[in-house]
């Protein structure tokens, strides 16, 4: 099977909230603060395949720019709902041999994105850097008894 080309790759400024404070260690060379976060949008299943279950659905390599990055951001969607049980999906950095969730990312039953999880999906803050040739491994653990179809998911990078 040919692999297209599914993986986006965007920036966008910080809000407040995720900056919390400004602190020296967040500041470029010209002083300001380094608020983008760099995203990866990840079309891991296409629109109308049914998502499976198994390691190695996916892989990102760490390019350069984006040493000393942490993983501040991680959501999942699907195009068609899955019905019975969750979708559960681990982002693992293969180069350090590292689950980067400590509690993994879940698309409920019926539902069609992460973001109304009864259970959120928590970073793992001691696992979640990223150095320059990391790859990192996107892992489907569960399905929904009933397959959801198409997994788009999306990781948010930001200096620390």
């Amino acid at each position: 099977m040919a692999v297209t080309a599914r993986t986006w790759v965007t920036d966008t400024i910080a809000t407040a909230a995720q900056l919390n404070t400004v602190r020296d260690d967040i500041l470029d060379l010209d002083g300001r603060v380094d608020a983008v976060i760099r995203y990866f949008q990840l079309a891991v299943f296409d629109w109308g395949e049914n998502v499976s279950t198994g390691d190695a659905k996916w892989y990102i390599h760490i390019p350069e720019y984006l040493t000393g990055y942490d993983l501040v951001e991680v959501h999942a969607e699907v195009i068609v709902a899955g019905t019975t049980g969750t979708t559960d999906i681990q982002i693992h950095n293969l180069t350090d041999a590292s689950d980067m969730l400590s509690t993994v990312l879940t698309i409920d039953s019926g539902e069609t994105g992460s973001d109304t999880a009864a259970t959120p999906a928590v970073i793992n803050t001691t696992e979640d850097d990223v150095v320059t040739n990391d790859v990192i491994r996107i892992d489907i653990d569960a399905v929904s008894t009933t397959p959801p179809k198409g997994l788009i998911l999306t990781l948010g990078f930001r200096k620390p």
